[in-house]
């Protein structure tokens, strides 16, 4: 497991690190802080924030928060960071205004999409034996067009955009990534 989870968060690194904007960044929904980590290793000055401690770092322990409120000031990081964790939160709206706030400059999102009904069911499923996340997911997953629009109705900027696909028990799995600028 700590071989897929390692491997897992070097693509992430390798697929984002040149979306990054300045030094201060912060990763939202850090998990198990491998991102994190791998992002510091780089030289990069990154806190990492969750609603849990569920670090593997010992180095390396995330700022605790409600959820709802990130504890930090207006325009505090160059870079945010949403790394597969908006589905993960009951109102992705509002975590992303909050990133919104906190960030000077840009907002990176990497999150599960779908196509179709077939495809957000397996999405659902899938993720919620990935995270063991059964009863208490709140899967608000959305559609490629659905995440633009929100971007749109919160006045941030769509820098670009990719697209890549993972396949878990022989089932794809789409992942958006979006590179947004506040201003």
């Amino acid at each position: 497991m700590l071989k897929f989870i390692e491997k897992r968060s070097e693509s992430i690194v390798n697929d984002i690190i040149g979306d990054i904007y300045g030094n201060k960044i912060l990763d939202i929904g850090s998990g198990n802080c491998n991102v994190a980590k791998k992002l510091s290793s780089l030289g990069l000055d990154i806190t990492a924030l969750d609603v849990k401690n569920r670090s593997l770092i010992k180095s390396l322990k995330p700022v605790l928060y409600n959820g709802k409120q990130i504890p930090f000031k207006d325009n505090f990081f160059d870079t945010t960071l949403l790394i597969f964790v908006m589905h993960h939160t009951k109102d992705p709206v509002g975590l992303l205004k909050e990133a919104k706030r906190v960030s000077r400059k840009k907002i990176v999102i990497k999150e599960d999409i779908y196509r179709n009904e077939r495809e957000k069911l397996m999405t659902y499923i899938s993720d919620s034996f990935v995270n063991f996340e059964f009863l208490s997911h709140p899967h608000t997953n959305k559609s490629d067009p659905d995440w633009k629009n929100v971007f749109t109705s919160l006045n941030l900027n769509l820098i670009s955009y990719r697209y890549s696909i993972a396949k878990l028990l022989c089932f794809p799995f789409y992942h958006g990534t979006y590179i947004l600028d506040k201003n």
